[in-house]
């Protein structure tokens, strides 16, 4: 019986390094605007313009999305 042949591997290439993007926004990179990079809040609809201000939005909105929901009800 014949061996297999094995198989031929393509080099696996390096992790790229990972953007700064939170779960509850989205990242839009390459904008033709005067700044290249903006984050949409999912929950406000917030545009965001800088990575520190990303940062501050994300105590008040994730504070206030909070506190609107009201707490789920148990069933008797």
């Amino acid at each position: 019986m014949p061996r297999k042949k094995k198989k031929i591997r393509a080099p696996v290439d390096e992790p790229k390094e990972k953007l700064f993007c939170p779960r509850t926004m989205v990242r839009y990179d390459g904008s033709h605007s005067d700044y290249p990079t903006k984050w949409i809040c999912k929950m406000c609809l917030k545009v965001i313009l800088s990575e520190e201000a990303v940062k501050n939005h994300l105590i008040t909105c994730s504070s206030q999305y909070n506190r609107a929901m009201p707490p789920p009800q148990m069933k008797k």
